[in-house]
């Protein structure tokens, strides 16, 4: 056969090959994709949580210890507990000292602080550390001043009520422009994470819903407005009864830059408001958080005085 017979034979023989066409995944595979992801990033998020949390209970350690040889004594432990409230520290040493040496690892502190039954220390020891880190150097000479700690706590709530107030006020949503809302087909994503954002917050929930799920939540307005109410209302409460994961969450998706009022606006004026009370909410959430933990060291400071 010619030389270009055989070529045109064989470009023919190329053309009659099917074509190989990837397999498409199907809405279920991705939804459990999807789920997996978000399930690695929760864990990975925990993990980080934990990792800096251990970070600062470390730093606490090594500050107490006096004698810089790795162990905290029953002088060192009486300082630190001293500060967050605890007087019987002969009976925590005990229970920190597993191996019954008469002094603390920093392995030995940070296990009891981490056990469950030591819960309240340990809150007490994030919030020791968040308030020296919002007050840095002037924090020794204000953690014993009763009357300075208690108008901080109530400038500052004083302060976060006006974001209260503006985020409530801009929340005059028709129950109907829910449905208005949920309608949309195709929405950038910057409107779909403003959505994302409320269910974070309503639901405590960390991981992305993706917009067919944001359309089925605003499927019942009704439900919705409840959950806005009783947010209001919890987040006013001494209770503070929120989930801290749902509103850092939440915060996050705010954080990103095309995530904002004005960008929002040129698609729903009512998602534009929406985004305003979640930012009001979050930013009145975190105000609580403060006020929580300057009450917890007025407190801590009164009792330390009588």
């Amino acid at each position: 056969m010619p030389p270009k017979a055989r070529a045109k034979n064989r470009q023919t023989s190329q053309r009659a090959l099917p074509r190989q066409v990837a397999p498409q995944a199907t809405a279920e595979q991705v939804a459990a994709l999807q789920r997996a992801a978000a399930a690695a990033a929760e864990q990975a998020a925990e993990e980080q949580r934990r990792a800096a949390e251990r970070e600062a209970i470390v730093k606490i350690f090594h500050a107490a210890d006096v004698s810089k040889d790795g162990f905290l004594y029953l002088e060192d432990l009486q300082v630190v507990l001293e500060k967050l409230g605890v007087q019987d520290a002969d009976h925590v040493l005990k229970e920190m000292d597993v191996n019954r040496d008469g002094k603390v690892s920093v392995d030995e502190f940070v296990a009891w602080v981490f056990d469950d039954a030591n819960c309240d220390a340990k809150a007490a020891l994030q919030y020791e550390q968040c308030l020296r880190k919002m007050f840095g150097e002037v924090w020794d000479a204000l953690r014993n001043d009763v009357d300075a700690l208690t108008s901080q706590a109530d400038a500052i709530l004083e302060q976060g009520k006006q974001h209260f107030e503006t985020a409530v006020l801009q929340l005059e949503i028709e129950k109907a422009t829910f449905a208005e809302m949920r309608s949309l087909r195709r929405v950038p994503p910057n409107f779909a994470a403003v959505v994302e954002a409320l269910i974070f917050l309503l639901e405590g929930t960390t991981q992305p819903q993706g917009w067919p799920a944001c359309q089925q939540y605003l499927g019942k307005p009704h439900v919705v407005y409840e959950k806005i109410r009783d947010w209001e209302n919890n987040v006013q409460s001494e209770s503070l009864n929120a989930s801290p994961a749902g509103v850092a969450a939440a915060q996050a998706m705010l954080r990103e830059p095309s995530v904002n009022p004005d960008a929002v606006r040129s698609i729903s004026n009512a998602g534009s408001r929406l985004c305003i009370w979640i930012q009001g909410m979050v930013e009145f959430y975190n105000v609580r958080q403060q006020v929580k933990m300057l009450q917890w060291a007025a407190a801590t400071a009164r009792a330390n005085c009588q």
